[in-house]
C-alpha cells in the first residue's frame, strides 16, 4: 500500500488534467456558444464532477493543514 502522500500526489494530479481539459475545451468559446453545445456542457460538468470527487478523496491532513499544522 503506499503512503498517503503518495495518494495525494495522484489525486492532484488527476484534478490538475480535469483542470486542465475544461480550459482546452473552452479557451476559445463565449458564453453563448458554450451554452448552445450539450456536448461540451456534459463534458465540463464531468470534469467538474472529476474535480470534486477528487478534492473529496485527498487526505485528512492534506484538507485541514490545520490538524497537522497547529496555529500557535
Amino acid at each position: 500500500m503506499s503512503a498517503p502522500r503518495d495518494d495525494d500526489d495522484v489525486i492532484i494530479e488527476t484534478m490538475v488534467d480535469a483542470i486542465t481539459t475544461i480550459f482546452a475545451y473552452t479557451a476559445d468559446q463565449t458564453l453563448e456558444t458554450f451554452l448552445a453545445h450539450r456536448m461540451m456542457k456534459d463534458a465540463v460538468a464531468k470534469n467538474l464532477e472529476v474535480v470534486g470527487e477528487s478534492a473529496n478523496r485527498l487526505s485528512t491532513g492534506l484538507k485541514d493543514p490545520a490538524r497537522t499544522h497547529p496555529v500557535e
